[in-house]
């Protein structure tokens, strides 16, 4: 596969912040459990939480592919963040980009873009890190995705 000049340019502005500044704290905050809120502000600030937003919705409008390869570069540094970037700059933004009235836009998916808000979670309980034991479906009810 070739890469466009604007591929190259992102992969290597993400590389460059993957092994800077995720890569370098990640076994920290892994083993402290501690959710890397520093290192997101560092990538919303590079537009990396709206990769595939368009600019007018607070996005940075790049394709799926170059938005598929900054996540491989960002979970070789710390996959954790990769997977919060992921979940909050993937189904979510376009959801709401396709199927979200003008006022859920500006309300949800600029904040969601521009790293303000946080994507969804099928937690079930905000106090503690889930288990699988937590989205078996029980008897009589599912527990998943109850918040």
């Amino acid at each position: 596969m070739t890469l466009t000049q604007e591929q190259r340019l992102v992969l290597d502005a993400v590389r460059r912040v993957a092994r800077e500044v995720l890569y370098p704290l990640a076994p920290a905050y892994d083993r402290k459990a501690e959710y890397p809120w520093p290192q997101l502000k560092a990538l919303a600030e590079l537009g990396l939480l709206g990769m595939t937003t368009p600019e007018e919705w607070g996005g940075v409008g790049l394709d799926s592919v170059t938005w598929a390869l900054a996540l491989e570069e960002l979970a070789a540094a710390d996959p954790s963040v990769a997977v919060i970037v992921s979940v909050t700059g993937g189904l979510p933004q376009y959801m709401l980009l396709r199927f979200g009235s003008e006022a859920q836009k500006r309300r949800y998916l600029v904040p969601l873009a521009r790293g303000s808000g946080s994507g969804p979670s099928a937690s079930p309980s905000p106090r503690r890190a889930p288990t699988p034991k937590a989205f078996v479906p029980r008897r009589g009810g599912s527990r998943a995705g109850s918040c």
